[in-house]
């Protein structure tokens, strides 16, 4: 899954995104579109 860092960071606030990602292990990656630049990669 990619997004967008302020995107990222508003939606993995959420509880239930946060045990549904733990659970089904998706892999991340937060991404600047401005830069063109891969902030973090999370797996």
């Amino acid at each position: 899954m990619a997004a967008r860092e302020l995107f990222h960071e508003a939606l993995f606030q959420r509880e239930f995104l946060q045990m549904s990602v733990e659970r089904y292990q998706v892999n991340r990656i937060i991404y600047e579109p401005v830069n063109e630049v891969i902030l973090q990669w999370i797996s």
